[in-house]
């Protein structure tokens, strides 16, 4: 044990020498993790070199002490082999709890129809109704981007000031835009958030993008629908905001 204690000195310089951050060149800072392994080995080999020598009951301390090294370390593996992987059992449960959970959330937020204001050729405004399954603080944004994918965007607008809504209600709002570039700008998204705040009713935040072609319909954090297409706006324009 004296030993093990001793060897511990010089295990501990070198992992403050040798794994600390150094300038340019070893820019990582690994400090403790030398003297930690051979602390959690010190703790799996002492009870194990103690049980071989109550088994044998030999007067070869060192020896028997060299031998139950490798067993030592194998069973130190065999350890972070386990924990690492109930760990990782552990989180897959949760996320696929998390997911399941967000699946039912889905329709949380439905873009029910969408219109540009007076026409798509120089839309001045874009109007939108929008239907929610859960209450909560809404806000709402869009963007008018050109087809390049690399291209900037060309249009925006957002709802202003941010509405308390109620499950199952329907909101109609026309968003006023403001104009980054000249052009058209073919390529629409929709932004929409439903918080939670005091009076919200979903577990969490709702974030949804409604978009051209989606990758995924959601991808942890957003969920993702594809953008229908406009309708002709409504023949009697609405108002700026109306609920229904």
């Amino acid at each position: 044990m004296a030993v093990l204690a001793v060897l511990a000195v010089p295990v501990y310089l070198l992992d403050h020498f040798l794994l600390r951050s150094q300038g340019d060149i070893f820019l990582i800072d690994l400090s403790g993790l030398l003297i930690s392994v051979y602390g959690l080995w010190v703790a799996v080999h002492i009870p194990v070199s103690s049980l071989a020598l109550y088994f044998f009951n030999t007067d070869r301390v060192y020896a028997l002490h060299a031998s139950m090294t490798p067993v030592s370390v194998g069973l130190l593996l065999l350890g972070y082999v386990v924990v690492s992987q109930v760990d990782s059992a552990r989180s897959k449960a949760k996320y696929e709890a998390r997911m399941a959970m967000r699946e039912t959330l889905f329709d949380t937020i439905t873009l029910e129809k969408w219109w540009y204001v007076p026409d798509a050729a120089k839309p001045e405004a874009i109007g939108a109704v929008v239907a929610f399954e859960h209450s909560g603080r809404f806000a709402a944004r869009v963007h008018g981007r050109t087809s390049d994918p690399y291209g900037g965007g060309v249009y925006h607008g957002e709802m202003r000031p941010q509405k308390q809504v109620t499950a199952g209600e329907r909101v109609e709002y026309v968003f006023p835009l403001k104009y980054y570039s000249d052009g058209p700008a073919p390529d629409v998204a929709f932004s929409f958030m439903l918080f939670r705040d005091s009076t919200g009713s979903a577990p969490v935040n709702v974030f949804k993008k409604y978009v051209a072609a989606p990758e995924r319909a959601d991808d942890g954090e957003r969920f993702y629908e594809t953008l229908p297409p406009p309708v002709a706006p409504p023949s009697v324009p609405p108002n700026s905001e109306k609920h229904r």
